[in-house]
């Protein structure tokens, strides 16, 4: 049990200060203008990563994408699929869900680049979170509503983790 507690504490340690530094990079404009984006976005989408975590092998957690029902049973791109529950409300398709894994966060921690036509930029509050090109691809994530939903989202999983 005291394991449980200490795990409990330090998931929400972890996730404020992954908030907070996400903030902080959003707000704190770099000399040459503009935001800390690559920073910001690291941390938020660790954040759906540890969400998604909790929820992966939990058969009573499903989201829908594709008008199917889906669970977190795999690593990877399967703990986004987090971003379509109601912590995120997305409405992602299932490629969308790999794209964003795969362009936004792999790339963005291996290679430290997102590729064309892909990209972050600040956005606003009122900006929904992913904007797609004409096709329907995810080409570009807003920080700032990523952030607000991340704020929703992390006092959500807290009260149930």
């Amino acid at each position: 049990m005291v394991a449980e507690s200490v795990t409990k504490n330090l998931v929400n340690e972890a996730v404020y200060e992954y908030l907070d530094m996400a903030h902080h990079c959003i707000t704190s404009g770099k000399p040459a203008g503009g935001c800390y984006g690559y920073p910001a976005a690291l941390l938020l989408l660790s954040i759906v990563d540890i969400i998604g975590s909790y929820h992966k092998g939990d058969g009573n957690f499903t989201v829908e994408i594709d008008g199917e029902s889906y669970k977190i049973d795999g690593d990877g791109d399967e703990r986004y699929r987090v971003l379509n529950s109601p912590y995120y409300n997305q409405k992602l398709t299932l490629k969308e869900i790999e794209r964003v894994y795969d362009f936004y966060k792999c790339l963005s921690v291996h290679d430290p680049a997102v590729p064309k036509p892909h990209f972050l930029a600040i956005g606003t509050p009122i900006d929904p979170m992913f904007s797609r090109d004409k096709q329907g691809n995810v080409t570009l994530i807003n920080l700032v509503p990523f952030y607000n939903l991340c704020v929703k989202a992390v006092s959500e999983f807290l009260l149930k983790a």
